[in-house]
């Protein structure tokens, strides 16, 4: 128990340092603008975390996921704790991935973290 408070801390002590730093205002701003852009997305299609919009282990930064379903309405995940970084997201979209053992699997995500990953390919080169 005293590792996982000593690791909630160090997070806590990293979030305030990064929170008082000149630039947090206007890339708090620009991640907001980012987070707002709402993709339309098609199964089948390709997609990836947007920058700086990743909440969650997968699919990793960079790496494409593909949509097996858009939801027409979210679903929220059942949690009862609001502190959570969780609580009451929109979940709308299905993604698929191959994991470690290249089993395909799903997940549910908030479609407004994520991007067409053919579009950031071809202005990018990557």
């Amino acid at each position: 128990m005293e590792e996982q408070e000593a690791k909630t801390k160090s997070r806590q002590e990293l979030y305030e340092r990064r929170a008082g730093e000149d630039n947090y205002p206007d890339e708090l701003r620009s991640a907001f603008e980012m987070f707002s852009q709402v993709g339309e997305f098609e199964p089948g299609e390709l997609v990836r975390w947007k920058p700086g919009m990743r909440n969650r282990r997968r699919p990793a930064y960079g790496t494409p996921a593909v949509v097996v379903l858009k939801l027409a309405e979210a679903v929220a995940p059942d949690l009862a704790e609001p502190a959570s970084a969780y609580f009451a997201e929109p979940l709308d979209l299905v993604l698929g991935l191959l994991d470690e053992e290249g089993d395909f699997i799903t997940f549910y995500f908030d479609s407004r973290r994520f991007e067409r990953w053919e579009s950031v390919v071809e202005a990018t080169g990557r």
